[in-house]
Parts: structure tokens; sequence; C-alpha cells
């Protein structure tokens, strides 16, 4: 965080944890998100969720992204739509390879908000664009049509 007030930025890969092993990229960015919540930080925040979108576009791991779901909805409040709306978008692209995966069950089961948001997710619109090479993630507002990339 105090690298972020400085440079406006923050290294996000292969992060050494004191209680053993390494957070990947997407724990980090989801743990750096939910302390830019917690320090009203809004462009921390910001910079998370673009980090995190673009390594899941970039460098998918089912493995990773389940266990990161989980830490999602445990570390960021109701309140806070952000980083579960775009969890929720991502599950939705694969949730063909996902739905087969036992771990993702158990998740289910664990964390029973977000089948309830993916529940409200599958009526709202949503659109996967595809960018040079890259899917782009355009999530829009089901009320007013606003949204973001």
């Amino acid at each position: 965080m105090i690298r972020f007030m400085y440079n406006r930025d923050y290294n996000d890969r292969r992060t050494r944890v004191n209680v053993g092993g390494e957070l990947s990229a997407l724990d980090t960015n989801t743990l750096v998100y939910a302390l830019g919540d917690k320090y009203n930080m809004p462009a921390l925040q910001h910079l998370a969720w673009n980090k995190f979108a673009k390594i899941v576009v970039e460098e998918w791991n089912p493995d990773q992204f389940v266990e990161v779901l989980r830490a999602a909805y445990s570390t960021t409040p109701d309140r806070d739509r952000g980083l579960r709306r775009l969890i929720q978008v991502i599950t939705q692209f694969h949730l063909h390879e996902l739905s087969s995966r036992t771990d993702f069950s158990t998740v289910m089961e664990e964390v029973p908000e977000f089948v309830v948001d993916m529940i409200i997710q599958a009526t709202a619109p949503a659109s996967i664009l595809f960018h040079g090479g890259h899917h782009v993630f355009l999530l829009t507002c089901a009320d007013c049509g606003l949204g973001s990339s």
C-alpha cells in the first residue's frame, strides 16, 4: 500500500508471506482490493480490479480462480460489488469448465452469497467482448445501462 501511495502501482507477482508459502498474483490483487475498501482508497481498488481482470484473461488458471473466489467473498463487504461482479462475469464465461470441478462445487456450498449473486447475474445483461485476441469484460447495469470495462 505504501508503494502505491508513492508510485500509483504495486508488485502483485508471487508475494512471500510469513505464515508459509506464497500468494499468487490473483490472491495479492484480491487482498489489495479489500485493503482499498478498508482504507477508503478507490484508486487502489480500481488498480487491483484491473490487475485482477488482466491476469484472469491472460493467464487463466481455474485452480487459482476457485481459491480466489472464496477469498474475494470473505474479504470484501456485501455492499462492494466491484470485484464480486467481475468474478461473476468470469465465472459465467468459464462456467462449463468450472461446473465439473469438485472444488468449485465445494465453494458454492461454502459461499451461498456467491450462488445468490450468480442467480441475479444470470438475469442481468453482461457482454464479453474480444479485443486484440484478448477477452474484454464489459459490465453493464441492468437499470441504467452504464458500465465499465
